[in-house]
């Protein structure tokens, strides 16, 4: 939910002054998450992280132990890096009571693996608490369209996000079709050589934080997110390209180190090819409440780039979770076709928006033409990203910054019974 930052900062500090002789505690259900004897160490934005680094080992010996092995750096509002410590180190309560003490230091954590957001079993029950449709915004000015209309469509969603009204079965859309976009699915990879990513849309070659070369997927779960984003079948924005962040496993885990490496180079990639005002990104994962990816994220959407996540399957809060809690997070919970919200939706005022997740058919990998039906708010969020990136497109002069295109499209959202508004592409029906 887009709110202001300071509020998460002030946050964010309060944590590392409260907990000077540990690392951030952690609740009991996700204790068995925590990678061992790693951590994320997060920095004041004003700090020098490459003169910090240098300076460890001579600040006190017992830093020297500190094994760093990747660094961050987010726009201008995110510093940090990932460093062990040695098994069985003696000395670690006091190596990390001299890493919180240190003035450079903002807040440390244990790094933590993360996982693939599941779909419900029962998704068409009400579910609880919308906070989204606060943030309402004055309409760009109307461009003239050059309508198209996909019929039959392999898909429900795609014609509810473009009429107002339930029950079309059409999909409306402006011919430019999010042309000259870019989504980041920061998930398992994509299936780059899928017929419905044609002419070179997926052909990127992305980032892998999970180590081993290209961003290929191996798992399914991100071409599925990949192919409602911008399938030219099953897909909202058909003309968007697709960048793969490969930030989990093909066995669908991560780590937030990886996380964060992988949101760092999308943000780097986006500034580097000057196209942070014509992409989102895309992150179809989740894990327990992290202090440092949230920040990540944070640093990410100060930078230009509109980060979308889905609010996670599980009938939680979302503040208990991360990336969900980010305050700069565009947050996306399922609905069904009768704009029935998920029961496993995860809740509270973070929620922005909704969009269809249930029952939808989608690219897959194995072979050129594969599909799958899945559900889920992952799903949904991807309706959400093309929707984004279509009229990133339709209105590049006005929406420019992730807070105008959060904006605009929650002051267009179709309103439903139960509470919150339901994605609209503006289409005019």
């Amino acid at each position: 939910m887009l709110k202001p930052i300071s509020t998460f900062l002030i946050s964010l500090v309060f944590l590392a002054a409260t907990s000077r002789a540990t690392p951030l505690a952690t609740s009991s259900s996700s204790a068995k998450d925590i990678v061992p004897n790693t951590y994320i160490i997060t920095l004041h934005p004003t700090s020098h992280l490459t003169a910090h680094l240098q300076s460890l080992s001579k600040r006190t010996p017992l830093l020297s132990a500190l094994s760093v092995t990747k660094e961050f750096t987010i726009g201008d509002a995110y510093k940090g890096y990932f460093a062990s410590i040695p098994a069985g180190s003696s000395s670690a309560s006091e190596i990390l009571q001299s890493l919180l003490a240190d003035p450079d230091v903002l807040a440390v954590e244990p790094d933590r693996i993360v996982r693939l957001d599941t779909t419900s079993a029962n998704p068409l029950t009400p579910s609880a608490t919308f906070g989204g449709g606060d943030a309402h915004g004055t309409n760009p000015t109307k461009v003239k369209r050059a309508l198209v209309t996909q019929t039959p469509i392999p898909n429900w969603g795609l014609a509810r996000i473009s009429h107002h009204a339930t029950g079309a079965t059409n999909y409306v859309y402006d011919s430019t079709a999010g042309a000259n976009t870019w989504a980041y699915i920061l998930d398992t990879g994509v299936y780059a050589a899928h017929t419905q990513f044609a002419v070179g849309r997926a052909n990127s070659p992305g980032f892998n934080a999970v180590g081993g070369t290209g961003a290929a997927d191996g798992q399914g779960h991100g071409t599925a997110m990949a192919g409602v984003v911008a399938g030219t079948l099953n897909g909202v924005a058909k003309q968007a390209n697709i960048v793969p962040v490969k930030v989990l496993s093909d066995s669908g885990s991560g780590t937030n180190s990886g996380i964060i490496t992988g949101i760092q180079w999308a943000v780097a990639d986006a500034q580097a090819n000057s196209r942070l005002t014509k992409s989102v990104a895309l992150a179809g994962f989740g894990g327990a409440l992290s202090a440092a990816v949230n920040a990540a994220v944070n640093a990410a959407s100060s930078a230009g780039l509109f980060f979308i996540v889905a609010a996670g399957n599980s009938a939680t809060p979302i503040g208990n979770t991360s990336p969900g809690s980010a305050a700069s997070a565009f947050v996306v919970g399922a609905v069904g076709p009768n704009d029935v919200p998920s029961s496993s939706n995860n809740y509270g005022p973070q929620l922005d928006i909704y969009a269809p997740g249930v029952s939808i058919p989608t690219t897959w990998i194995g072979s050129t033409t594969a599909t799958i039906t899945l559900s889920g708010s992952t799903i949904a969020a991807a309706h959400v990203a093309g929707v984004a990136l279509y009229l990133m497109r339709l209105y590049a002069a006005t929406l420019v910054t992730p807070a105008q295109v959060a904006s605009y499209m929650l002051s267009i959202c179709t309103p439903i019974a139960a509470g919150g508004c339901v994605v609209y592409n503006d289409s005019g029906l």
